[in-house]
Order: structure tokens, then C-alpha cells, then sequence
């Protein structure tokens, strides 16, 4: 039922804001003088100005014709800081991701969700085994900065790579479909010999593709990679299952 009762805003007080105009928060709010007011007018701007992330804590009171707003922002992030990467590509590579929150609020929720996407981008570089740390240094003026503490451990590297099941093609043609490689000495400029989730998700398309072009149209392959415990060594291992063969008459 919509709320009969309804009374006109006089004034708008705003009070407990630091960065934020007063004007900038009745525009949020979306509450002007002059308006006919129910509360459930005031349920939605309190809801609106919560939604901008920039509140911690937020009170709307209407007396008499005068609307107060009182806030408590949120701190902001002044810069991020990301130790442990030398590598340089890896490092501007994240540099672009988390140049994205800085000079906006600061959220527990939204740093976490940063530093999962962090962790993945650099463990398909193949620091498959990478930690990082998250620190929240808190600024005098209402800011904080974000410290990200890589610790990347070796890089894993695939020490051999396997086709089992019924594979029907013999393993150097299925590995030449491939695109990750076995770790050699002598291949020091390609990264495809480094564990790699996306890429091994690349390399079962490839296969599949590979396999139903030769009229396999039924073809299971199911990829998993297994640590070999010295030097971070993995044996990739493609589990295939052909299937029946199709033949089409021309």
C-alpha cells in the first residue's frame, strides 16, 4: 500500500561529511527542496546513497520540514603497493588492475575480490604455487594504502606430458596439437613450458577440435596435472577417449 502520509522538505542539512560536498550528497540522495516526502522516499535515498560505496555509516532524519543527513565516509585509497614481483611485464600487468581503485573507497569485500584475481592472473604466468599477503596501512587523513605481498616460489614447470585412454594417434602428433610444452634446457625463451591453467583449457579445445575434424564427433578429454614433488615438476597428463568413428559418404 503506498503511504498517504507525505510531508514537504523546507531544508536539507547535511553534516559528517570530510571529502564529500554537501552538494554532492543531496545529489546522491536525489532528495531536493520543495519535494513531497513519504517514507518510503526516505528509505530509498538511504538506500541510494549507500549503494555509491563512499558511507560507512549513514542516519536520515525529517523533522519539521528540515531533512538531515549525517554520514560517516568511508576512507579512500590513496595508492597500492605490490612487493615481491621483479618481473617487469608480470608487475605492469597488475599495475593496471589495481590502478582501478585508487582514490575510491575502500571495501573489505572488493580488496579480496582484487587480490583472488591477482593471485590467478600471476599463477598463469606459472608461479602456480604464489601467496600473497594483504596489508591495510591507515593514512592520517581519512585514507588508507593497500600493500600486496607476493610470494611467488618457483615457477612450475611441466616436466612431461602424457596422452592416456583410448587415443587412437600416436603421442608426438597429439602433442604437436598442443600448445604447452615440455621443460627442456634449451627452451629458455617460450613460456609454454610453464603450468598454466588457461592454456591446458586451450590445449583440450585443440584436442577436441583435432580428434572430431578426423571424425570423432563423440571425443571425451579430461586434462589434470600432477605435482612430481622434487623442483616443481608437473606431468601433464591428457585423459582421452575417442569414441566411435563416424564416416560420411560423399
Amino acid at each position: 500500500a503506498k503511504n498517504v502520509y507525505s510531508e514537504t522538505i523546507k531544508k536539507i542539512d547535511v553534516s559528517g561529511n570530510d571529502r564529500l560536498a554537501k552538494e554532492t550528497i543531496i545529489l546522491f540522495s536525489e532528495l531536493n527542496v520543495n519535494d513531497e516526502i513519504s517514507s518510503n522516499d526516505l528509505n530509498t535515498a538511504f538506500k541510494k546513497l549507500y549503494e555509491t560505496d563512499y558511507f560507512k555509516d549513514i542516519e536520515i532524519d525529517f523533522n519539521n520540514g528540515t531533512l538531515k543527513i549525517t554520514v560517516e565516509e568511508n576512507p579512500l585509497i590513496q595508492r597500492v603497493i605490490i612487493n615481491g614481483i621483479k618481473n617487469k611485464t608480470i608487475l605492469e600487468e597488475l599495475s593496471k588492475i589495481t590502478k582501478k581503485i585508487e582514490k575510491y573507497p575502500y571495501l573489505e569485500n572488493k580488496i579480496n575480490s582484487q587480490k583472488n584475481l591477482l593471485q590467478n592472473m600471476v599463477r598463469n604466468t606459472g608461479f602456480y604455487f604464489a601467496e600473497i599477503e594483504t596489508k591495510i596501512q591507515t593514512n592520517n587523513n581519512n585514507s588508507v594504502n593497500i600493500i600486496y605481498n607476493f610470494n611467488l616460489g618457483e615457477r612450475a614447470k611441466i616436466n612431461e606430458i602424457k596422452f592416456i585412454g583410448n587415443k587412437i594417434f600416436k603421442n608426438n602428433k597429439l602433442r604437436n596439437i598442443i600448445v604447452s610444452e615440455e621443460s627442456r634446457p634449451w627452451k629458455f625463451l617460450t613460456q609454454n613450458k610453464y603450468l598454466n591453467e588457461q592454456r591446458i583449457e586451450l590445449d583440450v579445445n585443440l584436442l577436441k577440435n583435432y580428434f572430431k575434424n578426423k571424425g570423432y564427433y563423440n571425443v571425451l578429454i579430461k586434462s589434470s596435472s600432477a605435482k612430481v614433488i622434487e623442483n616443481n615438476n608437473f606431468v601433464l597428463t591428457f585423459n582421452i577417449e575417442a569414441g566411435k568413428k563416424y564416416f560420411f559418404n560423399n
